[in-house]
């Protein structure tokens, strides 16, 4: 497995980190969580921008992220899709698993980087 390395963003940019609270189930009847990593590059079009999912399971013994380089990249451009796909197809999900993302679940959710408040997408 390669490890994921933490991408390196230009001074500026601004990170949105939204969790889904909507229940997601595999098969196996494991309910799953899911927060996506919306990066906001200053003067990058949102097809270049980088796409990042992370996902764990409710036992919190298995820890993931789906990181795209260039949204443009993505062959599953939606968003259901690319949860349908994690929770169904278990060879690809363990070949995404990386439990340094561990970390990642402890951040306060739907926060923009660099600003004292909280602000939701709705």
């Amino acid at each position: 497995m390669t490890k994921i390395q933490p991408m390196d963003y230009p001074e500026g940019t601004k990170h949105l980190w939204s969790y889904d609270e909507m229940k997601h189930v595999d098969r196996d009847g494991r309910r799953w969580h899911f927060v996506h990593h919306h990066v906001v590059i200053p003067g990058v079009g949102y097809d270049d921008r980088p796409d990042e999912l992370y996902f764990r399971d409710d036992a919190r013994e298995q820890f993931g992220v789906w990181r795209i380089e260039r949204a443009k990249d993505n062959p599953f451009r939606d968003y259901a899709t690319k949860v349908r796909k994690i929770l169904n197809d278990v060879e690809f999900r363990e070949s995404l698993l990386d439990p340094e993302t561990r970390h990642v679940w402890r951040r306060a959710w739907l926060k923009w980087s660099g600003e004292p408040t909280h602000k939701r997408w709705r």
